[in-house]
């Protein structure tokens, strides 16, 4: 059985145990989370915070097999620590924010300041000022700022001088948080090899997307054998 098949075969499995919302993961082998764990240069075992509401143990070996599953690239498992440690500080107030979606400008800044901080980075006043401002009072608010502070993060991974703090021209360059989600999305399609893969990729998109009664597009959980069915896929494609 090739490699394709047998993660395909994990996927359907991790669906019917109900691990999954029905949308493809990646099938967190050993070897996997093993390089997830090794490029965080701490213990499998160490306990990073307990989680709220009813404080689960997330260690790191537990936090690395949820970011494989998310397709979290290795050398990033630090910074998803970190943004872990940071949300669950009292500071935080984790178990309020799950229990409303109105979050207060402090929350805010704290989802902002905390994950940078633990990684020993520094970010701009002006940034942050302008990262409140995207995103207060916005829906969805939360999962938007975590992308766009993450796509910022890469930016000024890839690009800023000694001592430059993480700062404006970043999170412009990723398309700030109105565009981000697009931009991201124009530049997966950008690396598409070839035309059938668009074609595959278009309705992917489209059995994944529907819209809700506010006329808004909602993600409709799909399981892989389904997308290729309605794809005409194969499971390596």
């Amino acid at each position: 059985m090739s490699v394709p098949d047998v993660d395909a075969d994990a996927i359907e499995e991790l669906y019917a145990r109900g691990v999954t919302d029905g949308l493809p993961v990646v099938p967190p082998t050993r070897a996997r989370v093993d390089r997830a764990i090794a490029a965080s240069g701490r213990s499998g075992d160490e306990l990073v915070a307990l989680v709220p509401p009813n404080y689960g143990r997330a260690t790191v070996e537990k936090v690395a097999i949820n970011a494989v599953m998310a397709g979290c690239r290795p050398e990033y498992l630090p910074v998803v620590i970190a943004a872990i440690d940071a949300v669950c500080d009292e500071a935080f107030d984790l178990h309020g924010v799950s229990a409303t979606t109105n979050r207060n400008i402090d929350q805010l800044r704290d989802a902002i300041l905390m994950p940078v901080e633990e990684c020993d980075a520094d970010i701009s006043s002006g940034l942050v000022d302008r990262l409140l401002n995207d995103s207060y009072d916005v829906k969805d608010q939360l999962p938007l700022l975590q992308h766009a502070l993450m796509r910022t993060w890469e930016n000024w991974a890839g690009d800023h001088a000694d001592g430059e703090p993480v700062d404006l021209r970043h999170y412009e360059a990723i398309g700030t948080m109105s565009a981000a989600l697009s931009q991201h999305a124009d530049e997966a399609w950008g690396e598409l090899p070839d035309e059938r893969s668009r074609q595959i990729a278009e309705r992917i998109f489209k059995a994944l997307t529907e819209k809700g009664e506010d006329n808004r597009e909602v993600r409709r959980p799909t399981v892989l054998s389904e997308l290729c069915a309605l794809t005409g896929a194969t499971i390596a494609e």
